[in-house]
């Protein structure tokens, strides 16, 4: 079976693309985490001075420093996400998917596969009609000679039973070859299948 590649370097790109850009997202919830915490231990720090009465401004001054530096990083990681939001895209677009799978996909695919199968179904139904025309032919025929034997064996004394072909009990050689109309009910819903 012909495989569409192009699709699978698309989904490659677009799975590289994305694991760069959450690879950023991720970035700035750790430093937003970071930031909670940092603005957390600053106000704790702040509560402590007042509620303790004790002098921690070299504490709260690294502490508000930690805030500042950390907030400013979380304005780098929104800007990083927002140019990586561009800078990363596929270098295959899905436009060139789209005209790769119409104008070299498929028509490749229907001349290797697709065209050939049915080609072959073609002939297979063609010689599946002069089979079954040659069966009802023959089936005809033996069944006027077998009316010319009863109808000449009319005249005698004994009732006779005479072999006919069998085509039309189920399970007989005949009825085992032919197409069924439940197969033709399967046939159509597998086309169906293969459109929807």
């Amino acid at each position: 079976m012909i495989k569409f590649d192009k699709l699978d370097q698309f989904k490659a790109e677009r799975a590289e693309a994305s694991a760069k850009r959450k690879g950023l997202d991720q970035k700035r919830e750790d430093i937003q985490q970071e930031l909670s915490q940092a603005k957390d231990n600053y106000l704790e720090l702040v509560r402590r001075s007042i509620a303790e009465e004790v002098n921690l401004d070299a504490e709260i001054d690294a502490a508000d420093k930690k805030v500042f530096d950390l907030e400013r990083a979380i304005r780098r990681a929104d800007q990083q996400s927002e140019i990586a939001a561009t800078v990363y895209q596929t270098a295959i677009r899905s436009d060139d998917v789209a005209e790769s799978w119409n104008k070299e996909f498929v028509p490749q695919y229907m001349d290797s596969t697709f065209n050939p199968a049915v080609d072959e179904l073609a002939a297979a139904a063609d010689a599946y009609r002069i089979a079954f025309q040659k069966v009802i032919t023959a089936a005809t025929e033996l069944e006027d000679q077998r009316k010319d034997v009863l109808s000449e064996l009319r005249e005698s004394k004994y009732t006779y039973t005479t072999a006919r072909a069998d085509i039309s009990t189920a399970g007989s050689k005949f009825m085992n070859a032919v197409i069924t109309e439940r197969d033709l009910r399967d046939f159509e819903s597998m086309r169906r299948s293969a459109t929807y």
